[in-house]
């Protein structure tokens, strides 16, 4: 999803081009790091709808 956003933001910003590779490792490690500091709340916030 992060990858997602960053790509169409970029893309959107004319910063890359449709062909341009977006660069993969980056969105993995800001979801780990996410995932690692905000899962915990996340997952009550979710529970809770239910």
């Amino acid at each position: 999803m992060i990858g997602a956003i960053v790509g169409l933001t970029l893309i959107g910003l004319k910063r890359m081009d449709c062909k341009q590779p977006i660069p993969f490792v980056p969105s993995i490690a800001l979801g780990t790091m996410l995932t690692f500091w905000f899962s915990e709340r996340f997952f009550d916030w979710y529970f809770d709808l239910m």
